[in-house]
């Protein structure tokens, strides 16, 4: 099962301006933001809690940013 991530890179986008500047909010490196941005890696639970509260995602909103099924 992989996961879209397409909803979350336009709310990183929309939020922060770039991968860059959404790295530099999460405390982790550029590469490392990309891979989680494009579902390349595995989001931990306090990655997760942590992104939400940098992009103002709601806690019920959240399934819907990092747990949509791709087509």
């Amino acid at each position: 099962m992989t996961f879209d991530g397409k909803r979350l890179q336009e709310r990183i986008t929309a939020e922060c301006g770039s991968v860059a500047a959404f790295a530099s909010a999460m405390n982790t490196s550029t590469a490392h933001a990309e891979e989680l941005a494009t579902m390349r890696s595995v989001w931990k639970q306090a990655e997760i809690v942590k992104a939400a509260e940098v992009l103002r995602i709601a806690p019920a909103d959240i399934p819907g940013y990092f747990f949509t099924v791709s087509a």
